[in-house]
């Protein structure tokens, strides 16, 4: 491959993973500040006026992450970057396409309370924040010296979900008195999520082509 050609092509992934930061920073921000509510969740904006934003960046994430280009897989690695972002992908699309049900004080044409698909619809969502908590944890930190940042960032994904597993325990005690304990974790997350990836996005970090790791 050409130097130019790899030149193009780094500046490219960065740019790529800069957007895939910055969607999601802003997201749960974009929701509310639309809205100008505060919902039980990230996913009940899709039963408000923020419908549009919350499943235009979900579907974006789906499609940026199904050609995120990472590098191959080496001889020590199990699964590839394009494996893990691909699946991930896959989960945000999955979990754009199918909303979660409705909570009691929620009225829209699209409105469900079948159980079936909500619990496929979290299980899609946490599906993805476990593989982009994956992401910062195992692949960005390889080489160069930003080891501990990524790590970080891929736990706190991680504690994210165990929060909101211990909220969803609880929830019958705690719901009435902190509805928004859900919202309150996806924040969390994505928040992580987001500036690992913009983080990785700045010039210098981990190139795709002809470059080591950074």
């Amino acid at each position: 491959m050409a130097e130019n050609t790899k030149s193009l092509l780094n500046v490219s992934y960065r740019s790529l993973r800069r957007l895939i930061g910055v969607l999601g920073v802003l997201l749960p921000w974009l929701l509310m500040v639309r809205a100008w509510d505060i919902e039980p969740s990230i996913s009940h904006y899709y039963y408000t006026v923020s419908s549009p934003i919350f499943t235009g960046i979900l579907i974006a994430f789906g499609l940026l992450l199904l050609t995120y280009q990472g590098y191959e897989k080496s001889s020590g690695e199990k699964v590839s970057d394009n494996t893990i972002t691909n699946v991930a992908g896959f989960f945000a699309l999955v979990t754009a396409i199918l909303p979660t049900s409705c909570h009691g004080g929620q009225s829209h044409p699209f409105c469900h309370f079948d159980s079936t698909l909500n619990t496929i619809h979290l299980l899609s969502a946490g599906t993805f924040l476990i593989l982009v908590g994956a992401m910062s944890y195992f692949k960005f930190p390889l080489g160069g010296t930003k080891k501990a940042f990524y790590k970080t960032m891929g736990l706190i994904v991680w504690a994210s979900i165990v929060l909101m597993l211990i909220y969803f325990a609880f929830e019958d005690s705690i719901g009435d008195k902190f509805p928004q304990g859900v919202l309150v974790g996806e924040i969390i997350g994505v928040t992580a999520f987001g500036i690992s990836w913009l983080v990785k996005g700045k010039p210098g970090e981990m190139k795709i082509f002809g470059a080591k790791k950074a």
